[in-house]
């Protein structure tokens, strides 16, 4: 295991030993290395290895990495689908202002959305989809958001199936 898919395990320990049903943290906090350029693979990587030690824990939580897309000023909900290979290739930047993939650990009623929202959401296929893993677009805001004219959030999910 590398520093990294080390340190993603050993937050999902901390998270399954707190009893906790929702966890997320940004890949560039779980070590105090630089984040390389590769962050989609990365988040991947550690995303199998939380999924590692949810099996061991017979655990029913779901992990998935969450890559953020940036939003689009358009008013009608963005339904194109971005190209999974160009987010697996492309150099990511991090630092103040730059988002980058972050992990999500919860339970599976949580991929329901509680709050008053729209919200696009596909699952699609694509040749270079991690093994094991469904790929799922989504586009969303709340209510308040709507109203405020904000534009709509985006993200593709990479959601590691239980082995």
């Amino acid at each position: 295991m590398s520093d990294w898919t080390t340190a993603a395990a050993d937050w999902a320990r901390r998270s399954l030993a707190r009893g906790s049903t929702f966890e997320q943290v940004d890949i560039d906090e779980l070590t105090d290395e630089q984040l390389p350029a590769a962050a989609v693979p990365l988040a991947v990587d550690c995303v199998r290895a939380v999924r590692s030690v949810l099996d061991e824990a017979h655990s029913v939580l779901e992990v998935a990495a969450c890559v953020p897309l940036p939003p689009l000023e358009d008013e009608r909900i963005p339904t194109a689908v971005p190209d999974l290979g160009e987010l697996l290739d492309r150099a990511w930047r991090n630092g103040p202002g730059h988002e980058v993939p972050g992990l999500y650990l919860l339970q599976r009623v949580r991929w329901l959305r509680e709050e008053e929202s729209v919200e696009y959401r596909r699952v699609f296929e694509h040749p270079r989809a991690p093994e094991g893993f469904d790929v799922v677009y989504s586009a969303w805001r709340s209510s308040p958001e709507e109203e405020s004219g904000w534009p709509f959030n985006r993200c593709i999910w990479l959601r590691c199936r239980p082995n």
